[in-house]
């Protein structure tokens, strides 16, 4: 799993690319996919950004150094 949604949407794109080179036939439901995964995506961004901005700037003990990209996302 990804902790940082940008990179998800970085994923699912380059996923649907490889996936339309690999099967052209079916490129325009990979797009399409990866269109409303996007509109989704971008919805719970919102709602996230507003449930953690209270958080904003605390500090986090982490074990993992994966979760920078989470307090490098949320600040």
């Amino acid at each position: 799993y990804l902790v940082d949604p940008r990179q998800g949407l970085a994923c699912a794109s380059a996923m649907a690319d490889k996936l339309a080179a690999a099967d052209p036939k079916n490129a325009a439901t990979y797009r399409a996919n990866l269109a409303a995964f996007r509109l989704e995506l971008g919805r719970a961004v919102i709602g996230w950004n507003e449930r953690m901005k209270p958080f904003a700037g605390k500090p986090v003990v982490t074990y993992h150094r994966s979760w920078t990209y989470l307090t490098s996302w949320l600040g």
